[in-house]
């Protein structure tokens, strides 16, 4: 059996060519520019260690995942009290996001969700409360920001911190706790499909699990922001693509420290304009979801509030929504309403639902605008633009209210919303 070697291009056979060495397919492909460099090449303040544990890449089969497990439970299991489960983030004493397991953030483009990492980020790394969220302990925080440049990095994290007012005895561990990965414009996709079903990981793959292996600290949490920079292009639309995806985000967590991996995600399109708050509000395949064991959707309510709620989870109790605003002194960073702030947004609130109009003169004026049949939910909302005290979602909700009902006075039929014939 050859021995294994670990470099910078993945694992190999002793006796074989040095990957390190570019193939002459390789060199082809450079030219061709269809292989990507090492995204994490020169990103500091990241380091490669030479050794670590075995990985496989997409030419070698995996590790056999059965070897030594097949055998009956300790008696101890039934007998000895387990461990007590370990928390990266509390609320109010209670645990809410586990150690150790993939979750998603799911959120509308714009509503905060890279500004919120941030403040996940500084809330492990310092100890500081980020809306009501503490650390069972503070830790490393890994950002791996797939859309921003290293400005904007420094510009959020500058905003965030002071929106959290950190002490300088926190801003010095946040320098020591932190490290932030800016990745725009870098081929970083994890997995890759093929067209035809098949999944593999991709040499990225490798690469950050040398250049976090080489860190040589235990990591608390890898924030992955967004999803659809570092899953394959089929990831949102097969399952089990998704799967795939998944798979490698938990294989993360087997890094030293066993560090929670949060996956920031979109919302689809029925989330955007409809937004329930739950995970079925995620983009693409439902496998995404499904696979994570914890949730949370970043929803906006209103210009400058938003709402975080825990929308899945595996292993702690429910969580009370929580009422945050976009601080425009310290650009758009999340942080709880003061009472004042809180009772002027209810105010707010109770002040438009008095503009509404009635259900029933919504669903008269959809049925007055339906004279032709209307291709889309677009066309119908574009003959309703002028109806005043009923946003978007409320009219594309009367709308389906009235396609649902089996007698109702509108049809959908043929793709198109039309009165239906009495």
């Amino acid at each position: 059996m050859h021995a294994s070697v670990n470099n910078r291009k993945g694992w190999w056979r002793q006796g074989d060519p040095s990957p390190d060495d570019p193939s002459p397919q390789e060199n082809d492909l450079h030219q061709q520019g269809k292989l990507p460099d090492d995204p994490f090449d020169g990103a500091e303040p990241m380091h490669y260690r030479e050794q670590g544990p075995a990985s496989h890449t997409n030419d070698a089969p995996p590790p056999n995942p059965f070897v030594g497990l097949a055998q009956t439970i300790p008696p101890e299991w039934l007998t000895q009290k387990p461990e007590p489960r370990k928390w990266l983030l509390r609320r109010d004493g209670t645990g809410i996001v586990p150690l150790g397991k993939v979750g998603i953030t799911i959120g509308s483009g714009g509503v905060g969700k890279t500004i919120a990492n941030i403040g996940k980020a500084l809330c492990v790394a310092t100890g500081a409360p980020w809306l009501g969220f503490e650390p069972e302990e503070p830790g490393l925080a890994v950002l791996l920001l797939g859309e921003e440049t290293a400005d904007e990095v420094h510009r959020r994290i500058y905003n965030a911190a002071r929106c959290m007012k950190l002490t300088q005895a926190q801003m010095g561990l946040a320098a020591r706790n932190i490290i932030a990965v800016p990745l725009a414009g870098k081929s970083i996709a994890l997995t890759a499909g093929d067209g035809r079903g098949n999944v593999s990981i991709t040499p990225v793959r490798d690469q950050l699990v040398a250049e976090l292996e080489g860190l040589s600290r235990p990591i608390s949490i890898i924030i992955v922001d967004p999803l659809s920079r570092w899953a394959g292009q089929e990831a949102e639309t097969n399952n089990g693509a998704a799967t795939r995806f998944i798979e490698v985000l938990e294989g993360l967590t087997e890094l030293p420290g066993t560090p929670t991996i949060d996956c920031s995600h979109h919302k689809n399109k029925s989330g955007r304009e409809n937004s329930t708050g739950n995970v079925s509000d995620a983009r693409g395949a439902t496998a995404l979801t499904d696979g994570g064991r914890w949730a949370m959707n970043l929803e906006p309510d209103g210009p400058r509030a938003v709402v975080l709620s825990l929308s899945k989870a595996n292993y702690s109790p429910p969580m009370d929504p929580i009422l945050a605003i976009r601080d425009r002194m310290h650009g758009g960073a999340l942080r709880l309403m003061t009472d004042e702030e809180s009772a002027e947004h209810e105010a707010s609130k109770a002040k438009g639902a008095k503009r509404s109009i009635p259900d029933t003169d919504i669903d008269a004026a959809i049925v007055e605008a339906l004279d032709e049949p209307q291709t889309s939910i677009r066309c119908v909302l574009d003959l309703l633009r002028n109806l005043k005290g009923a946003g978007t979602d409320r009219k594309q909700a009367r709308l389906a209210h009235l396609v649902s009902q089996p007698d109702g006075p509108v049809e959908h039929v043929g793709g198109k919303y039309r009165r239906r014939e009495r």
